[in-house]
């Protein structure tokens, strides 16, 4: 879409003469302010129109693109310059190995970060004991009976 649009400015005070930098000037800005409402204007009223023939032109580029790669996958019976088969082959390889090895690390990290939470858990809880036994805020036998579990 083209909007063409003419102001005439005839009036004597922009005609150009001693104040020729200030006419040109406000020209500009007037010219600017039109635009702006313009485009203030006509954006509401054809932006989905204008979304809609932007998303048209991508998908048929993008099922003209998926057509000609097919086709050429079809004739030469390649893709990257391997065979079907062997593409296939590696892309399975591939997803199994990265399945297997995220989640075999992901469960051994858990595992390991599980049991130094324990082992801080336990330390920080015989700490507060010897704390308490050692200000006479804890009898020798309950220190004894909790700092050997």
């Amino acid at each position: 879409m083209k909007l063409n649009v003419e102001i005439d400015l005839g009036d004597e005070y922009f005609e150009e003469g001693e104040g020729g930098y200030v006419s040109d000037k406000l020209k500009e800005s007037i010219i600017h302010g039109v635009v702006t409402a313009i485009v203030r204007q006509l954006s509401p009223n054809y932006k989905r129109e204008l979304d809609e023939a932007g998303l048209a032109a991508a998908k048929a580029a993008l099922g003209a693109y998926i057509m000609q790669t097919s086709a050429e996958i079809m004739s030469t019976g390649q893709i990257k310059g391997r065979s079907i088969e062997e593409h296939v082959r590696d892309c399975v390889a591939n997803q199994i190995s990265q399945l297997v090895t995220g989640g075999t690390m992901q469960s051994i990290a858990k595992k390991h970060a599980d049991e130094l939470k324990a082992q801080y858990d336990i330390k920080f809880a015989n700490l507060i004991v010897q704390r308490l036994h050692e200000n006479h805020l804890l009898k020798d036998e309950a220190a004894k009976i909790l700092l050997s579990q």
